[in-house]
């Protein structure tokens, strides 16, 4: 396991000692510790606990920084040229809209390892990220851990996705966002709480797009039937074309390759995997990703 559950004496008495870290849980236990050399988002966590990510010991140096909307496109060109970023952006937040709706244009974003995870309002009345070197809590930036690594050690960003769009209906939204009460499908307005119930489409099943051949998924966070609105973990956009996912047969949920040992991982609040203890609205590989598993390995060169 990438994570160890700790209380959070244990956590500030390892901030103390120097260790860099990547820290998820409830917000009051996050505002809670001292600065240093840490990120955190709120997430689920037992009551009295937090998630807690060591960054390898040998990192030969780790920078912090704060992106609001517009910084972060700049975020590739900041990742170090042999290291990686883990990102953690608050939930429905402008950074959360502007990087997932944005993520093709950062230049050199693909070029080096980004993971992350994508804050809950677990003990928040919105979802808060940390920087632990300012002290600095927000809802309107993002915080990065920008980690460099010896020229031995090798850094990948993976994704486990077992979703794949289903033979239904295509359907196409008319402006993007969190939530939506009405699409397209066939060019015609339909109202899409409605087309789920006459569908008997479950919240567990996401939407899925296409995103320059990579699958991406959309959560559905939530369906109000009065309102005749649907409610979404991560933004439909415009300009994409959507599917429900086809229903996923016992035991697919996402799970690590066999002997992989990672150095970080994150799974989504809507159906965890039992590999990643932490959990938020959505999963940074590169792209946010919704009901997946993200994580980060890092291998011997040579």
């Amino acid at each position: 396991m990438p994570h160890t559950l700790m209380r959070p004496d244990a956590v500030a008495a390892r901030i103390a000692a120097g260790r860099p870290l990547v820290i998820a849980g409830e917000e009051a236990l996050l505002a809670g510790l001292p600065r240093g050399r840490w990120i955190g988002g709120t997430a689920p966590a037992p009551d009295g606990w937090l998630v807690v990510t060591e960054l390898p010991e040998a990192a030969t140096a780790v920078a912090i920084r704060s992106y609001d909307e517009q910084a972060l496109t700049g975020i590739g060109a900041a990742a170090p040229e042999n290291g990686f970023t883990i990102l953690a952006i608050p939930g429905f937040s402008p950074p959360h809209a502007a990087y997932a709706e944005g993520v093709f244009r950062v230049e050199g974003l693909f070029d080096r390892p980004l993971v992350g995870w994508i804050a809950a309002e677990h003990g928040a009345r919105t979802p808060k990220v940390f920087d632990g070197v300012t002290g600095t809590v927000s809802d309107q930036v993002a915080v990065a851990a920008h980690v460099w690594l010896p020229p031995r050690l090798t850094p990948r960003a993976h994704v486990v996705n077992p979703y794949r769009p289903g033979d239904g209906d295509e359907l196409v939204f008319g402006a993007s966002g969190f939530s939506a009460r009405h699409c397209r499908i066939g060019g015609e307005p339909v109202n899409l709480a409605a087309h789920m119930r006459e569908r008997s489409i479950g919240q567990d099943r996401p939407l899925v797009a296409d995103c320059f051949g990579t699958p991406v998924n959309v959560s559905v966070r939530a369906v109000d039937e009065d309102a005749g609105e649907v409610r979404f973990c991560a933004p439909v956009f415009a300009h994409l074309r959507y599917r429900f996912a086809a229903p996923l047969p016992p035991g697919a949920e996402p799970a690590l390759p066999a002997g992989v040992r990672p150095a970080f991982a994150c799974g989504c609040v809507r159906n965890p995997p039992l590999v990643a203890g932490l959990l938020g609205y959505g999963e940074i590989a590169y792209v946010v990703h919704n009901q997946t598993l993200a994580y980060l390995t890092i291998d011997e060169t040579g």
